[in-house]
């Protein structure tokens, strides 16, 4: 079953500024790469493709649904329910603990409390011993592992990492990608991570270029 179809994409920002994109299929379950320099579109195409941004030509399908013709409340309904976001930057709500980051995803998602879910990931993604602290008093790679973590509360059938390790040390960066191929895996969600981080390359067969567009 085909996760991804994108066909004659456009995104224009103004009579001057356009940004086109190739055609591009991804089979479901499916791992991919979206590689290209700064300017070339990686993030809009994750907006895009996560129903934040509607195209101004072209079509997008993403598991069965076809984003270029839902209502902006049917879009709301599709990332709630099927999108998961790793950003650069973790953007966790500093007042709350590392549990209650988690729990608010859920809320916000329009989930019911799972304890057993929320417990099993915090489990895999080793985040027990601080999982009561508030999360001003943890480190960064643990910061982006909490990230991982409330990305995948609602349980998502497409995961996104938007340069989730271009602020990350060699270590944090092997780390951070091998997990967040584990817990797409977990879900049975696909994962496609945009970034011009030439170290994580190796670790996609599936990638898809983009060029520097003017």
């Amino acid at each position: 079953m085909t996760a991804i179809r994108i066909n004659s994409l456009q995104l224009s920002f103004n009579a001057r500024t356009r940004l086109s994109f190739p055609n591009w299929t991804l089979e479901k379950t499916g791992e991919a790469l979206i590689l290209g320099p700064s300017g070339s579109g990686k993030t809009t195409l994750l907006h895009l493709l996560s129903g934040l941004v509607s195209p101004t030509a072209g079509q997008i399908e993403v598991n069965g649904c076809k984003l270029h013709e839902m209502s902006g409340t049917e879009l709301d309904r599709f990332r709630k329910e099927q999108v998961g976001i790793v950003f650069q930057q973790p953007h966790l709500i500093k007042s709350l603990s590392v549990i209650e980051n988690l729990q608010l995803a859920r809320h916000i998602g329009g989930q019911e409390p799972d304890n057993q879910w929320i417990g099993e990931i915090i489990e895999q993604l080793d985040l027990g011993e601080i999982k009561d602290r508030n999360v001003k008093k943890i480190s960064q790679g643990q910061a982006q592992r909490v990230a991982i973590a409330r990305s995948i509360m609602n349980r998502p059938t497409i995961l996104f990492g938007d340069e989730p390790t271009a602020s990350l040390d060699d270590e944090n960066c092997e780390k951070v990608i091998s997990l967040l191929k584990q817990e797409a895996r977990l879900c049975g969600a696909t994962l496609i991570i945009a970034t011009h981080d030439q170290r994580v390359k190796r670790e996609f067969a599936h990638q898809l270029l983009l060029k520097r567009q003017q």
